[in-house]
């Protein structure tokens, strides 16, 4: 479980509901899957944080009640 404290800066996170993150395998082939069954994305799948240890990808999508959600991957 991942639990981010901060302010949006951009005004389509900027919401009241609390961000879930979900872990999948490959954030692209699961972005794909769920853009095809009509789930609205906010952003396609992007590198949100890098180290030495891995890079973080993420998806972000509407849940239809003004909730901003997010698939995440960490790749190696």
């Amino acid at each position: 479980m991942r639990l981010l404290v901060e302010v949006p800066e951009d005004a389509a996170f900027a919401r009241h509901g609390s961000v879930l993150y979900f872990r999948v395998p490959n954030v692209e082939e699961a972005h794909a899957a769920l853009l095809a069954r009509g789930v609205d994305f906010v952003t396609a799948p992007h590198v949100v944080h890098r180290d030495e240890r891995m890079e973080l990808w993420m998806a972000f999508f509407n849940d239809g009640e003004g909730n901003v959600h997010a698939l995440a991957t960490e790749v190696p």
